[in-house]
Protein backbone atom coordinates (compact mmCIF):
# COMPACT_ATOMS: atom_id res chain seq x y z
CA UNK A 1 0.00 0.00 0.00
CA UNK A 2 1.31 3.48 -0.69
CA UNK A 3 1.18 6.71 -2.64
CA UNK A 4 3.61 8.61 -4.81
CA UNK A 5 5.48 11.52 -3.29
CA UNK A 6 6.52 14.64 -5.19
CA UNK A 7 10.32 14.90 -5.31
CA UNK A 8 10.04 18.70 -5.13
CA UNK A 9 9.20 18.38 -1.44
CA UNK A 10 12.15 17.46 0.82
CA UNK A 11 11.53 14.81 3.45
CA UNK A 12 12.83 15.85 6.84
CA UNK A 13 12.83 14.33 10.29
CA UNK A 14 9.64 15.37 12.02
CA UNK A 15 9.74 17.86 14.88
CA UNK A 16 6.12 17.20 15.77
CA UNK A 17 5.80 16.31 19.45
CA UNK A 18 5.27 13.05 21.29
CA UNK A 19 2.53 13.20 23.89
CA UNK A 20 2.91 10.84 26.84
CA UNK A 21 -0.69 10.05 27.75
CA UNK A 22 0.28 8.31 30.98
CA UNK A 23 1.07 11.74 32.44
CA UNK A 24 -2.64 12.58 32.26
CA UNK A 25 -3.15 10.06 35.08
CA UNK A 26 -1.01 12.20 37.36
CA UNK A 27 -2.95 13.66 40.27
CA UNK A 28 -1.15 17.00 39.99
CA UNK A 29 -3.46 19.21 37.90
CA UNK A 30 -0.57 21.50 36.95
CA UNK A 31 1.29 18.61 35.31
CA UNK A 32 -1.84 17.51 33.43
CA UNK A 33 -2.50 21.07 32.29
CA UNK A 34 1.01 21.22 30.82
CA UNK A 35 0.26 18.14 28.69
CA UNK A 36 -3.07 19.60 27.55
CA UNK A 37 -1.24 22.79 26.52
CA UNK A 38 1.26 20.67 24.54
CA UNK A 39 -1.62 19.02 22.69
CA UNK A 40 -3.16 22.39 21.88
CA UNK A 41 0.16 23.76 20.63
CA UNK A 42 0.71 20.68 18.43
CA UNK A 43 -2.74 21.17 16.87
CA UNK A 44 -1.95 24.82 16.17
CA UNK A 45 1.60 24.37 14.86
CA UNK A 46 1.36 21.03 13.03
CA UNK A 47 -2.18 19.66 13.06
CA UNK A 48 -0.50 16.44 14.15
CA UNK A 49 1.13 14.67 17.10
CA UNK A 50 2.03 11.14 18.22
CA UNK A 51 0.83 9.44 21.39
CA UNK A 52 2.96 7.07 23.46
CA UNK A 53 1.99 5.19 26.63
CA UNK A 54 -1.65 5.35 25.55
CA UNK A 55 -2.73 2.23 27.42
CA UNK A 56 -3.78 0.17 24.38
CA UNK A 57 -2.03 -3.17 24.70
CA UNK A 58 0.52 -4.20 22.08
CA UNK A 59 -1.21 -7.57 21.70
CA UNK A 60 -4.54 -5.87 20.84
CA UNK A 61 -2.88 -3.73 18.17
CA UNK A 62 -1.18 -6.83 16.75
CA UNK A 63 -4.51 -8.71 16.69
CA UNK A 64 -6.17 -5.86 14.76
CA UNK A 65 -3.28 -5.69 12.30
CA UNK A 66 -3.28 -9.46 11.84
CA UNK A 67 -7.04 -9.67 11.25
CA UNK A 68 -6.91 -6.95 8.60
CA UNK A 69 -3.81 -8.43 6.99
CA UNK A 70 -5.59 -11.78 6.63
CA UNK A 71 -8.59 -10.03 5.10
CA UNK A 72 -6.44 -8.37 2.43
CA UNK A 73 -4.67 -11.71 1.81
CA UNK A 74 -7.93 -13.33 0.72
CA UNK A 75 -8.55 -13.88 -3.01
CA UNK A 76 -10.18 -10.94 -4.78
CA UNK A 77 -13.16 -13.17 -5.56
CA UNK A 78 -13.98 -13.32 -1.85
CA UNK A 79 -13.43 -9.60 -1.28
CA UNK A 80 -15.32 -8.36 -4.33
CA UNK A 81 -18.65 -8.89 -2.57
CA UNK A 82 -17.77 -5.75 -0.61
CA UNK A 83 -16.57 -3.74 -3.64
CA UNK A 84 -18.45 -0.45 -3.95
CA UNK A 85 -17.97 3.18 -4.99
CA UNK A 86 -20.92 4.26 -2.82
CA UNK A 87 -19.34 6.61 -0.25
CA UNK A 88 -22.31 6.13 2.10
CA UNK A 89 -22.08 2.36 2.29
CA UNK A 90 -21.23 1.37 5.89
CA UNK A 91 -18.92 -1.46 4.78
CA UNK A 92 -16.93 -0.79 1.61
CA UNK A 93 -13.88 -2.36 -0.03
CA UNK A 94 -11.98 -0.62 -2.81
CA UNK A 95 -8.72 -1.23 -4.66
CA UNK A 96 -6.45 0.91 -6.86
CA UNK A 97 -3.40 0.17 -8.99
CA UNK A 98 -0.90 2.97 -9.63
CA UNK A 99 2.16 2.88 -11.91
CA UNK A 100 5.40 4.10 -10.38
CA UNK A 101 8.56 4.28 -12.52
CA UNK A 102 10.76 3.62 -9.46
CA UNK A 103 8.72 1.04 -7.55
CA UNK A 104 6.75 -0.61 -10.34
CA UNK A 105 3.03 -1.09 -9.78
CA UNK A 106 1.65 0.03 -6.44
CA UNK A 107 -1.56 -1.54 -5.23
CA UNK A 108 -3.65 0.27 -2.64
CA UNK A 109 -6.57 -1.46 -0.99
CA UNK A 110 -8.81 -0.15 1.74
CA UNK A 111 -11.69 -1.43 3.80
CA UNK A 112 -14.04 1.09 5.42
CA UNK A 113 -16.25 0.07 8.33
CA UNK A 114 -18.76 2.00 10.41
CA UNK A 115 -17.89 1.18 14.01
CA UNK A 116 -19.94 3.28 16.44
CA UNK A 117 -22.02 2.27 18.18
CA UNK A 118 -20.38 -1.11 17.74
CA UNK A 119 -23.58 -3.08 18.33
CA UNK A 120 -25.31 -1.41 15.37
CA UNK A 121 -22.63 -2.22 12.81
CA UNK A 122 -20.58 -5.28 13.75
CA UNK A 123 -23.12 -7.60 12.15
CA UNK A 124 -22.39 -6.05 8.74
CA UNK A 125 -18.61 -6.43 9.02
CA UNK A 126 -16.83 -9.08 6.93
CA UNK A 127 -17.53 -12.66 8.00
CA UNK A 128 -14.12 -13.76 6.71
CA UNK A 129 -11.57 -14.31 8.11
CA UNK A 130 -13.80 -16.17 10.60
CA UNK A 131 -12.55 -14.26 13.67
CA UNK A 132 -12.47 -10.84 12.00
CA UNK A 133 -15.38 -9.39 13.98
CA UNK A 134 -13.88 -10.51 17.28
CA UNK A 135 -10.38 -9.22 16.54
CA UNK A 136 -11.14 -5.85 14.93
CA UNK A 137 -12.76 -3.62 17.55
CA UNK A 138 -11.61 -0.10 16.61
CA UNK A 139 -13.71 2.67 16.25
CA UNK A 140 -14.31 15.97 6.94
CA UNK A 141 -13.66 14.57 10.37
CA UNK A 142 -12.73 16.18 13.63
CA UNK A 143 -9.81 13.91 14.30
CA UNK A 144 -8.18 10.73 12.99
CA UNK A 145 -6.25 8.18 15.05
CA UNK A 146 -3.86 6.03 13.03
CA UNK A 147 -1.50 3.15 13.74
CA UNK A 148 0.79 1.71 11.03
CA UNK A 149 2.64 -1.57 10.61
CA UNK A 150 5.78 0.18 9.31
CA UNK A 151 6.92 3.77 8.73
CA UNK A 152 5.46 5.55 5.71
CA UNK A 153 3.12 8.27 6.95
CA UNK A 154 4.25 11.74 5.88
CA UNK A 155 2.73 15.00 7.12
CA UNK A 156 3.23 18.48 5.67
CA UNK A 157 4.54 21.18 7.97
CA UNK A 158 2.08 24.08 7.46
CA UNK A 159 4.76 26.68 8.21
CA UNK A 160 7.15 25.76 5.37
CA UNK A 161 5.37 23.21 3.15
CA UNK A 162 8.02 20.54 3.78
CA UNK A 163 7.14 16.88 4.19
CA UNK A 164 7.99 15.29 7.54
CA UNK A 165 8.24 11.63 8.46
CA UNK A 166 5.73 10.85 11.20
CA UNK A 167 7.76 9.91 14.29
CA UNK A 168 7.01 7.31 16.87
CA UNK A 169 8.01 3.83 18.05
CA UNK A 170 6.04 0.77 17.02
CA UNK A 171 2.54 0.86 18.50
CA UNK A 172 2.38 4.64 18.92
CA UNK A 173 -0.81 6.38 17.78
CA UNK A 174 -0.68 9.20 15.27
CA UNK A 175 -3.32 11.92 15.72
CA UNK A 176 -4.28 14.03 12.70
CA UNK A 177 -6.47 17.15 12.87
CA UNK A 178 -9.25 17.11 10.27
CA UNK A 179 -11.06 19.81 8.30
CA UNK A 180 -14.00 20.16 10.64
CA UNK A 181 -11.78 20.70 13.68
CA UNK A 182 -10.04 23.51 11.78
CA UNK A 183 -13.48 24.98 11.03
CA UNK A 184 -14.65 24.61 14.65
CA UNK A 185 -11.51 26.39 15.88
CA UNK A 186 -11.95 29.09 13.20
CA UNK A 187 -8.51 28.27 11.82
CA UNK A 188 -6.65 28.15 15.12
CA UNK A 189 -6.04 24.39 14.72
CA UNK A 190 -4.64 23.19 11.38
CA UNK A 191 -6.02 20.36 9.27
CA UNK A 192 -2.90 18.40 8.34
CA UNK A 193 -2.07 17.43 4.74
CA UNK A 194 -0.71 13.90 4.75
CA UNK A 195 0.15 10.97 2.51
CA UNK A 196 1.70 7.49 2.59
CA UNK A 197 5.13 6.88 1.03
CA UNK A 198 6.16 3.47 -0.34
CA UNK A 199 9.03 1.92 1.59
CA UNK A 200 11.27 -1.06 1.11
CA UNK A 201 8.65 -3.43 2.54
CA UNK A 202 6.44 -5.33 0.14
CA UNK A 203 3.40 -4.34 2.19
CA UNK A 204 2.42 -1.52 4.53
CA UNK A 205 -0.78 -1.73 6.57
CA UNK A 206 -2.40 1.10 8.49
CA UNK A 207 -5.56 1.19 10.58
CA UNK A 208 -7.27 4.55 11.01
CA UNK A 209 -10.20 5.51 13.22
CA UNK A 210 -12.11 8.57 11.99
CA UNK A 211 -14.08 10.57 14.55
CA UNK A 212 -16.79 13.11 13.76
CA UNK A 213 -20.27 14.21 14.78
CA UNK A 214 -23.46 12.87 13.24
CA UNK A 215 -23.79 12.75 9.45
CA UNK A 216 -26.03 15.84 9.14
CA UNK A 217 -24.80 17.89 12.08
CA UNK A 218 -23.56 21.26 10.82
CA UNK A 219 -20.11 22.34 12.03
CA UNK A 220 -19.39 26.07 12.28
CA UNK A 221 -16.71 28.17 14.00
CA UNK A 222 -17.25 28.18 17.76
CA UNK A 223 -18.73 31.47 18.94
CA UNK A 224 -16.19 31.60 21.77
CA UNK A 225 -13.34 31.80 19.25
CA UNK A 226 -14.60 34.40 16.81
CA UNK A 227 -16.51 37.61 16.42
CA UNK A 228 -19.97 36.43 15.29
CA UNK A 229 -19.81 38.72 12.25
CA UNK A 230 -16.40 37.47 11.11
CA UNK A 231 -16.13 33.68 10.94
CA UNK A 232 -13.43 32.29 8.65
CA UNK A 233 -15.58 29.38 7.43
CA UNK A 234 -19.17 28.61 6.58
CA UNK A 235 -20.93 25.65 8.16
CA UNK A 236 -20.93 22.15 6.68
CA UNK A 237 -21.65 18.53 7.59
CA UNK A 238 -20.04 15.15 6.97
CA UNK A 239 -22.73 14.53 4.33
CA UNK A 240 -21.67 17.75 2.58
CA UNK A 241 -18.09 16.48 2.59
CA UNK A 242 -19.00 13.07 1.17
CA UNK A 243 -21.19 14.58 -1.55
CA UNK A 244 -18.41 16.96 -2.56
CA UNK A 245 -15.43 14.59 -2.38
CA UNK A 246 -17.17 11.93 -4.48
CA UNK A 247 -17.29 14.40 -7.41
CA UNK A 248 -14.49 16.95 -6.95
CA UNK A 249 -10.72 16.86 -6.42
CA UNK A 250 -10.25 20.35 -4.95
CA UNK A 251 -9.77 20.24 -1.14
CA UNK A 252 -13.14 20.48 0.63
CA UNK A 253 -11.80 22.97 3.16
CA UNK A 254 -11.11 25.48 0.39
CA UNK A 255 -14.82 25.57 -0.45
CA UNK A 256 -15.67 26.60 3.12
CA UNK A 257 -13.40 29.62 3.42
CA UNK A 258 -15.20 32.96 3.57
CA UNK A 259 -12.06 35.08 3.01
CA UNK A 260 -13.11 37.63 5.57
CA UNK A 261 -10.90 39.32 8.10
CA UNK A 262 -11.55 37.49 11.34
CA UNK A 263 -11.13 38.31 14.98
CA UNK A 264 -9.91 35.14 16.65
CA UNK A 265 -9.90 35.20 20.41
CA UNK A 266 -6.77 33.56 21.79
Amino acid sequence: MGSLINDDYPIQLSTAPFIDFSILLNQDSRIKNDVIKEIGKACQDFGFFSIINHGIGESLIEDVMDANSRFFDMPIEEKKELLSNDVYKPVRFETFIQDDKENGKLTREFLKLYAHPIGDWIGSWPGNPPDYRNSTTYGPYYITLLVQSSPGLQVMNPSDGCWNAAPGPKGSLHVLVGDHLQVLSNGKYKSVIHLAVPGSEERRLSVASFHSFAMDEVVEPAMELVDKEHPNYKGSSVRDYLNYSSKESKPFLETLKLYLKSAIKC
